[in-house]
């Protein structure tokens, strides 16, 4: 994993990333007038910008905001796409490539495309910036759907779902969260299942903005049923071993993104969480089953089902069970 918060190391991501003061700002609008219209003028005076930037592997998260209203022209890397989350309600609106840019939505920047934005004073952006080489693999989208959004007014989408406004509100706190980082940093399994987590929420976030019909992108009801009862069954006969997404697609013989459909389909949760909550399920049955030492126990059969972080583990217990692992094993012991 690698972690930094490298600010200059992070802007390698952006081919150029240029902010522009009153005077280059009204030259370039003479340049390109539609986005003189409904534009707020820039005013002179002291600018101050805050950036926040945390990268986990080759994903990054960065949050850009400033105490003036700013234009930036930029271009993102060829390895990169960029989404781009605008704030929620109530705040005033940006606009992009010349057009507004409503509260509650995600745009997508391309890789060598020149890109302009105003934001106003106070504004907050958030982004999200994922490998290419990831979006080939998943076939994110149609191609011919994706080629769409290269046209900046059709690479702008509300956010389609509860779902995809907490995973926004869930970047932003740990974009700006440094202990958690600190925890992440120091945890590289974590790490790399928060990765995991993140690519799973944004592939079911961008594919319910695209609401893809393209008969290339649909599973039929029945195969994705098919999918899904072949991977409990997988899970229940592994569930003492680490299991992944990609892993367990993998064994299957069908896409991470197949694998996601079919279980957002027929339980309404990622593959990710149903693997949690049958360990943790799993973890329950032994304590209840078990009479020894109390943390002996617990640690032991956290360790069984390859739950290796013991205060995480407990942390997930509770949260699904109302009760600390330790309780469920005293009670057991209890009725001995």
């Amino acid at each position: 994993m690698n972690f930094t918060q490298d600010k200059d190391k992070n802007r390698n991501l952006f081919l150029s990333s240029q902010f522009h003061d009153v005077d280059q700002y009204l030259e370039h609008i003479a340049l390109v007038p539609q986005m003189d219209s409904d534009m707020v003028r820039l005013d002179k005076g002291p600018f101050y910008l805050f950036e926040q930037v945390f990268m986990f592997g080759d994903v990054g998260i960065v949050h850009l905001g400033s105490n003036k209203a700013v234009f930036e022209r930029y271009s993102l890397s060829a390895d990169h796409t960029l989404f781009g989350f605008t704030p929620p309600q109530g705040n005033v609106q940006s606009r992009w490539c010349g057009m507004e840019a409503p509260p509650d939505c995600v745009g997508i920047v391309h890789s060598n495309r020149e890109y302009s934005g105003y934001a106003p004073s106070g504004h907050n952006v958030l982004d999200l910036i994922i490998p290419q080489t990831w979006l080939l693999e998943q076939r994110v989208v149609d191609e011919r759907l994706w080629r769409n959004s290269l046209i900046p007014e059709k690479a702008i989408f509300p956010l389609p779902n509860q779902q995809a406004f907490r995973f926004r509100d869930i970047l932003y706190n740990l974009v700006n969260n440094k202990s958690m980082q600190e925890l992440l940093k120091q945890d590289q399994e974590m790490a790399s299942l928060f990765r995991e987590w993140v690519l799973d929420e944004f592939l079911l976030l961008i594919t319910a903005c695209f609401k893809v019909t393209n008969a290339r992108m649909r599973i039929a009801s029945q195969s994705r049923l098919e999918i899904f009862q072949t991977a409990i069954k997988m899970i229940d006969n592994q569930i003492m071993n680490p299991l992944s997404t990609s892993n367990l697609a993998l064994q299957i013989g069908t896409s991470p993104r197949s694998l996601q459909y079919a279980f957002q389909e027929n339980t309404g949760v990622t593959p990710l969480q149903y693997i949690l909550h049958r360990k943790l399920h799993a973890a329950r049955t032994q304590l209840q089953q078990s009479f020894s030492d109390t943390h002996a126990n617990v640690a032991s059969i956290a360790m069984l089902y390859s739950m290796t972080h013991l205060g995480r583990f407990s942390l997930n217990y509770k949260s699904l069970f109302g009760e600390p692992p330790s309780a469920t094993l005293k009670q057991t012991n209890a009725k001995m």
